[in-house]
């Protein structure tokens, strides 16, 4: 029997996690899939905010996304130093984070830095539920059964402690419990197609009135596209950063 999926179900409850903030909050915005359909389906209450470095990839992409729907968006431009700062903030919450853990999540702990807003929703879960990762759609992993448990157990308790740090609460509209029930045990064919994944979020997107040519863009992940990546390594490598005999195993 083929399995089927309700791309009204997903939006709906997109929409109820986002609705159920009850005051201005502030929304990663780095002009991808996954929080450019959170954008689109927000209200007055959104302040998109995207991070990076000096010419980083997600400004250039976060700006057109926001310049098409006519909202304004905060630019939050990081020096180095700043960089290593919010490295170092991902470390306090988790000492114990990859070198991969950190540079991702350095953008997340820039984002909670400048937002005046208590509240921060991040398209966190997308990647794993809707086997969006480059491993999934080169065959290196036919499941996305390990990427949701260390989501589960390791990436989503270090970004609740890192919130918790920083005073804020972390909102994450993709891993709302019938999402996860209904989306992410589908069968890797479902997800992906031609090479391309998140088949099923796209068709969602399009189906919901996004714009086309936003759901067909590809977009490096979070930690490359802000430029913090780079820093972080080099700072990892000089002993800026955390215990480098420990951490530099992955560079």
């Amino acid at each position: 029997m083929v399995r089927t999926f309700d791309g009204r179900l997903l939006t709906q409850r997109l929409k109820d996690s986002l609705d159920s903030i009850s005051e201005p909050y502030t929304l990663g915005l780095s002009g991808g899939l996954d929080s450019s359909f959170l954008f689109y389906l927000s209200g007055k209450q959104c302040e998109p905010c995207v991070v990076g470095v000096d010419g980083a990839r997600d400004i250039t992409h976060a700006k057109i996304v926001a310049e098409h729907y006519k909202k304004h968006l905060k630019i939050e431009v990081f020096s180095e130093s700043e960089v290593v700062e919010a490295a170092s903030l991902v470390l306090r919450a988790d000492p114990n984070s990859s070198f991969m853990e950190i540079s991702y999540d350095a953008v997340l702990a820039g984002l909670m830095q400048r937002s005046e807003r208590d509240f921060i929703v991040t398209g966190q879960g997308s990647d794993e539920i809707f086997y969006g990762y480059s491993k999934f759609i080169d065959g290196r992993e036919s499941s996305n059964d390990e990427s949701l448990r260390i989501l589960r157990e390791r990436t989503i308790p270090r970004e609740m402690k890192l919130a918790s740090i920083m005073e804020k609460e972390l909102v994450t509209p993709y891993l709302h419990r019938d999402i996860i029930d209904s989306f992410a045990g589908l069968t890797r064919t479902m997800h992906i197609s031609e090479g391309v994944g998140k088949l099923i979020l796209r068709n969602t997107a399009l189906e919901a009135g996004f714009e086309k040519k936003f759901t067909e863009s590809k977009k490096l992940a979070a930690q490359y596209g802000s430029g913090f990546k780079r820093i972080i390594a080099s700072a990892i490598k000089s002993g800026i950063i955390g215990n480098t005999e420990r951490i530099s195993g992955d560079l």
